[in-house]
């Protein structure tokens, strides 16, 4: 009785496990204080849910479809989602780091914006808030106030005066006040610095590295990633929240030293990959039957996609396996530069010199070198309770692969994308070979996946 209650309870925790699906789910923040929106996708479903719920982790709940939920304290939070139509189900179990000027103490903070050029004594203000105020309120120290977020306020002065502004914010519990001195001066011209950034994606999912290029004057940034979130950071780093690749409206804003301020406006497409792991590895070995040759083997491993092979004296090659003569002396720094399909890469060198009299460490002049190509991919993870369920060949795939059944227990299995789209379904029998037509596929990763849950990955190159 033992026996038979332990497999059960084995059987309950592996179905439990498989039934974790994260694509279910994706979320993003709204950028009204510390609120997140949280979605439940189509992901890899067959069926129409009926029912759902939500578990935000700080012991709030809902049972909606779609919710957006506001944290009030920062910290990483375990979120949990169920759905079901009352027969299958799906969960899905995301970390959320939350980490929001809203939860944080009051503080009040200003800029002050460049001049208006048609109406000179109109002076711009931005307010910077952290905290959860009840109320602001600024004095513009020439009597007025206002209780706009961002006001203009116009002085009139005809005669350069410094004012003390002032921006307060308060809550039920405490306030925050910051004041400056500002030297108004009713002839001022501004000079309007440039505003101008650059960007780059980094390896990361949908991480991108912002450098701003505004000049050695400016004093302060204000950056707007175009989904609702902001920050005052020089050089940020930034990770894009949404599973869709989109392209984002980013815009910089900057002040220089006497208040004067730009902005500009950049069209920014984050991409969800990690960078697959090529390393580069060649060999050079002499021909001891024939001294005009040495063969080098190219034992570089990863999903490489191309070859680029500079020969150390103004030759070039990107073929996997050329060979090359060598016709006059010197030192050779031979590189070898492996990439795959998303654009990474790794170089090796090798160096050898060829004297005058036509004798080199490794041949002499007038020697080939042929290149023997031993590039493969090394080793496929796969999942497997102690027999391989799917066998897929050839590796690396490239118009089509063929799938081959030996567990009697499996009835289907399902292809997707390195963005974890479905790319195809099918069905098959114990002892089968099912034939699949990849020559329209892209290049890059697979994960083929059967109806127990196991996985093993398939690389295809055209």
């Amino acid at each position: 009785m033992k026996s038979k209650l332990l497999t059960l309870l084995l059987i309950s925790s592996f179905a439990s496990l498989y039934a974790i699906n994260n694509s279910i789910v994706f979320y993003s923040t709204s950028g009204v204080n510390c609120e997140y929106i949280f979605r439940d996708t189509a992901g890899t479903r067959t069926y129409t849910p009926t029912s759902f719920s939500w578990d935000f982790g700080d012991g709030n709940y809902s049972s909606t479809q779609h919710a957006v939920h506001d944290y009030t304290v920062n910290g990483s939070y375990i979120v949990k989602h169920y759905c079901s139509d009352g027969v299958n189900f799906d969960t899905a179990v995301i970390t959320v780091a939350v980490g929001c000027n809203a939860n944080n103490p009051l503080y009040s903070y200003f800029y002050i914006e460049n001049r208006d050029t048609l109406n000179p004594t109109a002076v711009k203000f931005r307010s910077f808030i952290q905290g959860r105020p009840t109320g602001f309120i600024w004095d513009f120290g020439d009597g007025n106030i206002s209780y706009d977020l961002n006001p203009t306020h116009a002085y009139n002065s005809t005669i350069p005066i410094t004012y003390t502004i002032c921006f307060k914010i308060w809550d039920n519990t405490d306030t925050s006040e910051y004041c400056q001195n500002y030297l108004y001066d009713p002839n001022f011209i501004c000079k309007n610095t440039k505003a101008n950034f650059t960007w780059f994606n980094d390896t990361s999912c949908n991480r991108i590295k912002f450098f701003s290029l505004s000049g050695r004057n400016v004093t302060n940034v204000s950056w707007n990633f175009g989904d609702g979130n902001t920050t005052s950071n020089f050089d940020p780093v930034y990770s894009y929240s949404s599973t869709i690749q989109q392209t984002y409206t980013v815009s910089l804003k900057v002040w220089d030293t006497i208040g004067c301020s730009d902005s500009i406006s950049m069209q920014v497409t984050p991409k969800c990959r990690n960078c697959y792991s090529v390393i580069a590895n060649i060999q050079l070995q002499t021909d001891s039957l024939n001294p005009g040759k040495a063969i080098l083997y190219n034992n570089s491993t990863g999903p490489i996609s191309s070859h680029n092979w500079d020969f150390g004296d103004g030759s070039t090659s990107t073929l996997s396996s050329p060979n090359h003569t060598y016709t006059s002396s010197g030192q050779i720094t031979l590189r070898y530069i492996a990439t795959d399909t998303f654009n990474c890469s790794d170089t090796a060198y090798l160096y050898f010199e060829i004297d005058t009299n036509g004798h080199i460490k490794r041949g002499n002049i007038n020697f080939t070198l042929q290149i023997i190509n031993n590039t493969q991919y090394t080793s496929i993870d796969q999942v497997n309770t102690g027999q391989h369920s799917l066998l897929v060949y050839p590796q690396p795939g490239n118009t089509s692969i063929t799938i081959e059944c030996t567990d009697i227990n499996v009835k289907s299995f399902t292809v997707f994308n390195a963005q974890g789209q479905k790319v195809a379904t099918l069905h098959t029998d114990f002892n089968s070979k099912t034939e699949l037509d990849t020559s329209t596929w892209e290049n890059g990763l697979y994960l083929i996946s059967d109806n127990l849950g196991r996985t093993i990955k398939l690389f295809i190159l055209h």
